[in-house]
């Protein structure tokens, strides 16, 4: 459940204002994420709350166009941030990462490339989801690889 004026809020932010508009809809989503993490000690959560920090860092140095559609993005996934569902949460994480991709490369991919829906997310394409979470495993590894290297070293 989203505190009553948090849709209020987001209604009431002017257009012409996308800078306050992403920084409001991050920081209410990070700040969701992270109670709700808190709370439940969800890891899906917690990486959310971090994922909507970087999207908002991103959007601070984007070109207006971008900061735009980015905006919405961040808001509506905003909305799902207190999500019970492991399946729901699993989708937003990676609709989250999609949108900082996007931001970061300055081109938008389906589903990102049209207005965000106020019902339902869409459904991510099958190869995008796939790339997704194969970037994730990757950049685990890589941290898992380098962590025991480290502590390998450290212990010699």
């Amino acid at each position: 459940p989203q505190p009553h004026g948090l849709k209020m809020s987001v209604a009431g932010v002017a257009h012409n204002d996308v800078p306050a508009a992403a920084n409001w809809a991050c920081a209410a989503a990070s700040a969701a994420a992270s109670a709700a993490a808190c709370s439940s000690g969800s890891l899906q959560d917690a990486e959310f709350s971090a994922q909507m920090r970087r999207i908002e860092a991103a959007l601070q140095g984007a070109p207006k166009h971008i900061r735009i559609r980015g905006t919405a993005w961040a808001q509506r996934l905003g909305l799902l941030a207190s999500v019970r569902q492991s399946e729901f949460r699993r989708d937003r994480n990676l609709h989250a990462e999609l949108l900082l991709q996007c931001i970061e490369d300055g081109r938008w991919e389906e589903p990102m490339d049209k207005h965000p829906p106020e019902g339902p997310l869409p459904c991510l394409p099958a190869h995008v989801a796939c790339r997704l979470r194969r970037q994730k495993t990757e950049r685990t590894d890589l941290v898992r690889h380098v962590g025991l290297a480290w502590t390998s070293s450290a212990g010699s």
